[in-house]
């Protein structure tokens, strides 16, 4: 179990500095990333600029009396495109960043999430969809799974 956990770590965290890599710099030239979990801002930074994020985590929270759960990343340019459509969902979603410790700390694997986002987990069908959505397609698949 801790080797798993050491395992999907080791995965969340190749595949956050990839791309933060290509997200975030110019000139393939990222500096510096610092994660702040506990105030819940990233700094992006390089030699021209840098770029503040806020998010929204439950991570600590109990799942339950939730309808599903968003697996995000803010320095994700597809998960940042499906922010706006999980707002304004009239269902109730458990937010998940892969930047905050806390929710590094919890079994991802147990909702089908393989280290990719955005990643969607209907808890009523256990349902689960990898990769961003128009607004019609996710209220679609939600109408039908969640």
């Amino acid at each position: 179990m801790v080797v798993k956990q050491i395992l999907l770590d080791i995965v969340i965290i190749s595949l956050l500095a990839a791309n933060l890599y290509f997200t975030f710099s110019l000139n393939s030239k990222l500096n510096q990333a610092l994660i702040d979990g506990e105030n819940h801002t990233v700094k992006f930074q390089n030699n021209f600029n840098s770029l503040n994020l806020s998010f929204k985590s439950d991570c600590g929270k109990e799942v339950k009396g939730y309808d599903g759960i968003f697996i995000y990343s803010p320095a994700c340019p597809f998960s940042r495109r499906m922010i706006p459509i999980i707002e304004k969902s009239k269902l109730k979603w458990y937010w998940a960043n892969v930047l905050d410790s806390k929710c590094r700390e919890m079994n991802l694997t147990e909702f089908n999430y393989k280290g990719f986002v955005p990643h969607f987990y209907c808890f009523k069908t256990n349902v689960s969809h990898t990769g961003a959505m128009s607004e019609g397609r996710f209220s679609n698949w939600t109408a039908s799974f969640c």
